[in-house]
């Protein structure tokens, strides 16, 4: 990883013509599938008022196909795909462990183990013949973690996970191209952020590690040939080109550090640093491992908060979700921001992320999400992001109240303003505004 300032990245140049708009993904299964009609449609309805593009949705292999020859169990997600759309959404469906109990083993608690590629390309295939209007497709959720995918390593630490999720990925986009979806978007890539340097069947991989040993790649990004590539299964003789026209990355970041900190070491990411991923992504192209066009999507982020013993307060969740999604703005290649979840689990052993409380109490983050605003600081000015939910007219207030700057927008917007520490941002007639003081990154050591 080359030491970089993470400020003078992230403020550059600042011209906002030069950024893609970044798709806003909201995800909630338990809301969305598993709540029955009304909860599904108060959680899509409520994903359109806060601006939401996509609905992401996990389509558990097991769940579906819980016997090898027994009815399918398709209807909960038949049904959400019609309402998403029904509404303007975009479903993006992850094709995804744990498998079912015939086609793969288990290891203690984890399911998944050495699951059968062929009958996943069946899956995927019944799904693509089923959804020909769905164009956003994920093919496996976290494969570097052993929840999802195991055995991660053999006893003498060779990984393994990665050439299991090479066939998934090889099954899955050749049953994609075969039943119309050739040329959607399919996301693949290990997803989880932070892994670690374990030796064992159920130690997580990091994320870095894991997509070179996808792609046959030494540390150089060179490719592993000959007696380089004993010891890494899978990667002998050829390589064939990956499907995938996008990488999935799940941005969660350490919330004490905040949103603008690097990664704890170079073989993990974090929102603020994907320039090495970028690097090997555009070298893997090169060699025609994967495509020469690969986008960087985020498809699962969420920053846990109160009661979670560990989570922070409710002005710092929603000034790091924040932060998070201007982020994703300013970050070439970057097609998308994720908010994960709607609302929180009741036990606290699970994700307190939501923009609700689990008992239905709003949390500061909903307004924030709905109205995001970000000031940083920019010579002896500030830069103002934010995103409106609607198109509609947005001012830059300072703390008199005078009009700093104003201007109308439909989806995000940055604007400079000079002579104040703090803003507000009002959006139409009012009835949407935000305070901002300003964000402070900053450089951060791995």
């Amino acid at each position: 990883m080359r030491p970089i300032l993470v400020t003078a990245l992230l403020l550059g140049a600042l011209a906002p013509a030069a950024h893609a708009t970044p798709l806003r993904i909201i995800e909630d299964d338990r809301l969305t599938l598993l709540s029955g009609p009304a909860a599904r449609d108060a959680a899509l309805d409520l994903a359109v008022d806060v601006g939401a593009d996509v609905v992401r949705v996990q389509v558990v292999w097991r769940r579906v196909q819980p016997t090898r020859d027994g009815p399918r169990e398709w209807t909960a997600f038949d049904q959400l795909v019609t309402a998403a759309r029904a509404r303007g959404l975009r479903p993006l469906l992850v094709l995804t462990s744990p498998a079912p109990g015939w086609a793969a083993g288990t290891i203690g608690a984890f399911h998944s183990v050495r699951p059968d590629v062929a009958a996943y390309g069946r899956f995927v295939a019944e799904a693509g013949r089923r959804y020909p209007q769905v164009r956003l497709w994920q093919l496996w959720n976290e494969p570097n973690h052993p929840e999802f995918l195991a055995p991660q390593r053999s006893r003498d630490g060779t990984r393994r996970a990665p050439a299991m999720y090479r066939a998934l990925v090889r099954a899955g986009g050749r049953a994609l191209a075969a039943t119309g979806h050739a040329r959607d978007t399919i996301l693949i890539g290990p997803g989880l952020p932070v892994g670690s340097d374990g030796r064992c069947a159920s130690c997580t991989q990091r994320p870095m590690a894991f997509a070179r040993e996808l792609l046959c790649l030494d540390d150089r990004y060179r490719p592993l040939k000959g007696r380089a590539a004993r010891g890494h299964p899978g990667c002998g003789g050829s390589f064939a080109r990956l499907p995938g026209t996008g990488w999935a990355v799940h941005g969660y970041f350490r919330p004490r550090d905040g949103a603008f900190t690097l990664p704890p070491t170079p073989d993990d990411l974090s929102p603020a640093y994907l320039d090495e991923l970028r690097d090997l992504l555009r070298e893997a192209g090169r060699l025609g491992r994967l495509g020469d066009d690969m986008t960087v999507w985020d498809t699962e982020n969420g920053v846990q908060s109160v009661p979670d013993p560990k989570g922070v307060s409710q002005a710092r969740q929603a000034q790091l979700v924040n932060e998070a999604e201007f982020i994703a703005w300013r970050t070439p290649g970057v097609r998308s921001h994720t908010q994960y979840a709607i609302r929180d689990d009741a036990e606290l052993s699970g994700f307190q992320s939501g923009l609700f409380f689990a008992d239905g109490r709003p949390k500061a983050l909903l307004a924030a999400y709905r109205l995001p605003v970000v000031a940083v600081r920019r010579g002896r000015g500030l830069l103002v992001w934010g995103r409106v939910p609607r198109a509609g007219r947005v001012a830059v207030l300072g703390p008199d109240g005078r009009v700093l700057a104003a201007r109308r927008a439909t989806r995000h917007f940055a604007v400079r303003v000079r002579g104040v520490r703090r803003v507000r941002l009002r959006f139409e007639d009012g009835a949407l505004s935000r305070w901002a003081a300003p964000s402070s990154p900053r450089e951060a050591a791995p």
